[in-house]
């Protein structure tokens, strides 16, 4: 079954079309983002950032890399977003967003509130705890509410409605606790 977020791009060369193919083939959401970045030496830089970006959503394990992926070439040199990881209508969405934005984690204290991964809307990402591939016993769940520049963001994600914002550095402003159902 093809997963509803992987649109097959138009791709300039058979190189970046053979390695989406495998991606899409070969990986399962815990094995996509090391096969990435195994390939990111083999890929001109436009064709990787463009599989990173539609890949991205697919991924489970983003937060691990996340040194990888923006300290080294292509991103670590990038200022801004980087329009190649976005799709058309999400270039589009993100251009329209005014210069400060209101975001938000779901995740938990001590465990994975340093993450990258936040969200335009609230109850988007107070859900994400309470998933069942997220769930972690032992740790207490929150919310996390944060302000970030928008050139501070890497990208801006939305295949899955999840309006999801990629980011360098945020603030913190606030901390809600959640109680999981």
């Amino acid at each position: 079954m093809r997963n509803r977020c992987y649109i097959p791009g138009v791709y300039s060369s058979k190189k970046e079309k053979d390695a989406a193919a495998r991606l899409s083939r070969y990986c399962d959401s815990g094995s996509r983002m090391r096969m990435l970045l195994e390939m990111r030496e083999s890929l001109p830089a436009h064709s990787w950032l463009r599989l990173l970006g539609e890949s991205w959503s697919l991924c489970d394990n983003t937060g691990i890399y996340s040194e990888q992926v923006f300290f080294e070439p292509p991103i670590e040199n990038m200022e801004g977003p980087v329009k190649g990881m976005m799709s058309k209508q999400e270039w589009d969405e993100f251009t329209a967003f005014p210069e400060y934005l209101k975001i938000y984690r779901g995740c938990y204290v001590g465990l994975n509130d340093d993450g990258i991964s936040y969200s335009l809307c609230k109850k988007t990402a107070a859900r994400f705890p309470s998933l069942v591939g997220y769930r972690k016993t032992g740790y207490q769940p929150v919310l996390l509410h944060g302000s970030v520049w928008k050139h501070d963001i890497v990208a801006y994600k939305n295949c899955r409605n999840e309006r999801e914002i990629i980011i360098r550095t945020c603030d913190i402003v606030e901390t809600e606790y959640l109680e999981l159902q």
